[in-house]
């Protein structure tokens, strides 16, 4: 089971819905600060790189602990974007979300990031929101990356027992969909104003999830996260379901700026998550 850590228990309650059909939640008391887009200069440790799987070419960006120490394994955030950073200039991904992600899980110690941008849609059936159905294939772009994930793994004193996925938007259905692909690579999960295939909650119940949507979400109807937060509850999973008040599409911002999401994200293990 995924628990908050003690000392932020309390005041991350009025974050997380605890129940359905109670979504509507108030309005937390510690109002993320205003987002400013980070310098250029933020990025410089953010090595740029290509995978090639077959006939696939991948872009992506890689964080790398300043210092490693001898023997220490550090955890790895697989960071997956939207849709309007798709293609192939490998600067795109690196969107005001990332520099928040790192700026904040920086406090809490080293680790890696992975940030591979997609030339197309990470699920396949072009964003298909009215249909619960996981597409049979994966799309070229999420095969390559699980590949690309595993050769990190392997090159780089990544801990495989904190392996981390996170997106938003077309990046938060990538983040369910590479869920049900590779149930037993992550430790942890935060998809945002994403969408999922109900019928793969049994397959995933085990993994400590906190997601999060805008509860008047015009692009991913909010209904898609409630759905399968209701699903993961009913096969016995235990995810954390954050709906912020008066919030569209851009439900990423108040996610990313989320103090505790990183103190609960860390303490997560393998292990750990195993019902």
């Amino acid at each position: 089971m995924n628990r908050l850590p003690r000392f932020c228990l309390l005041t991350a309650l009025g974050f997380i819905a605890p129940a359905l059909p109670a979504l509507a939640q108030p309005a937390p008391t510690e109002q993320p600060a205003k987002v400013v887009p980070p310098d250029p200069a933020w990025y410089a440790d953010l090595e740029a790189l290509t995978f090639v799987d077959g006939e696939t070419t991948l872009p992506y960006r890689l964080l790398k602990p300043a210092q490693m120490e001898q023997g220490k394994r550090y955890p790895l955030i697989l960071f997956l974007h939207g849709a309007g950073e798709v293609g192939t200039d490998n600067k795109k991904q690196l969107g005001n979300s990332v520099g928040e992600i790192i700026k904040r899980a920086s406090a809490k110690g080293p680790f890696f990031l992975l940030a591979p941008q997609s030339r197309g849609w990470w699920v396949g059936v072009p964003w298909n929101l009215d249909s619960h159905v996981m597409p049979e294939k994966m799309t070229a772009s999420m095969a390559a990356t699980i590949k690309l994930l595993a050769e990190i793994e392997k090159a780089y004193p990544v801990d495989s027992d904190r392996i981390y996925v996170t997106g938003l938007s077309m990046g938060g259905l990538g983040t369910w969909d590479i869920l049900s692909r590779v149930p037993d690579k992550f430790a942890a999960a935060v998809p945002v104003c994403g969408a999922a295939d109900t019928a793969q909650a049994e397959r995933i119940k085990h993994i400590p999830l906190w997601t999060f949507h805008g509860d008047n979400d015009p692009v991913i109807k909010t209904q898609r996260s409630r759905d399968m937060v209701e699903a993961l509850r009913k096969a016995g999973g235990h995810p954390i379901y954050s709906e912020v008040p008066k919030v569209s599409h851009a439900a990423w911002t108040p996610a990313y700026n989320n103090f505790y999401l990183y103190d609960w994200l860390f303490a997560q293990t393998k292990a750990r998550g195993r019902l």
